[in-house]
């Protein structure tokens, strides 16, 4: 990603070595993470409207998806990363502005659908987690102490 000029570099791996393969515009403004699957490549713009944009690995280029553009759930997001489902069925991004994760589901030419807004689970949700689990982890040790 190179978020000062608006593009994005592909690189080939070859065992411990990298060679340079191409650079297109990102379509967007400051890219600042992508994610693969298969020959699918998606980037993350954060500045501007924040938005997505897909493109395909085709041998030794990326080529824009046509209407592949996909806008997050708020115009400044403060997006901070981006994952494709292992299936590839979905891409997921996490704003931290709204606190929330959007998704995305893959259409079969490679566009996404409109976006799902999910509200973050939270710092509170996650110390809480953590604390029933403490709980059962002691109470598991003093069954297995008994028994």
């Amino acid at each position: 990603m190179n978020a000062g000029s608006g593009e994005i570099s592909a690189f080939r791996v070859q065992g411990s070595s990298l060679s340079f393969i191409d650079k297109v515009s990102s379509s967007g403004s400051e890219p600042n993470a992508g994610a693969q699957h298969g020959s699918l490549v998606y980037v993350l713009n954060t500045g501007g409207s924040s938005n997505l944009v897909g493109f395909r690995l085709e041998e030794d280029h990326l080529a824009q998806i046509d209407h592949s553009l996909a806008f997050l759930g708020t115009n400044d997001a403060g997006a901070a990363s981006i994952a494709v489902s292992p299936d590839g069925g979905f891409v997921v991004v996490t704003e931290r502005s709204p606190n929330s994760v959007d998704v995305f589901k893959v259409q079969g030419d490679g566009t996404l659908s409109p976006v799902v807004v999910n509200p973050s689970v939270g710092l509170g949700c996650v110390l809480r987690l953590i604390s029933v689990r403490r709980r059962l982890d002691r109470f598991r040790d003093r069954a297995e102490q008994r028994s």
